[in-house]
């Protein structure tokens, strides 16, 4: 992981853009964007953890970015 501060979020689901879905899984955001997305396969430290399902998608400016109940989540 690169040493620029990352933010990790951890879900039960994760729908990306393409409407495919992933199981717990991990989602980075690096300098307010989402870097990467991978299985959650053990247990990562300073990992926030949010319930049901979060979803990944493009905003106005073309930019990855991640919401949770209706919330945008890159900051």
């Amino acid at each position: 992981m690169n040493q620029k501060k990352c933010r990790r979020i951890a879900s039960n689901l994760i729908r990306l853009e393409d409407n495919s879905t992933r199981t717990l899984s991990v989602v980075e955001i690096q300098q307010n964007e989402v870097a990467a997305c991978y299985p959650l396969t053990q247990e990562l430290p300073h990992t926030e953890w949010l319930p049901g399902c979060v979803t990944l998608r493009r905003d106005d400016k073309g930019q990855l970015v991640m919401e949770h109940n209706g919330k945008v989540i890159n900051n």
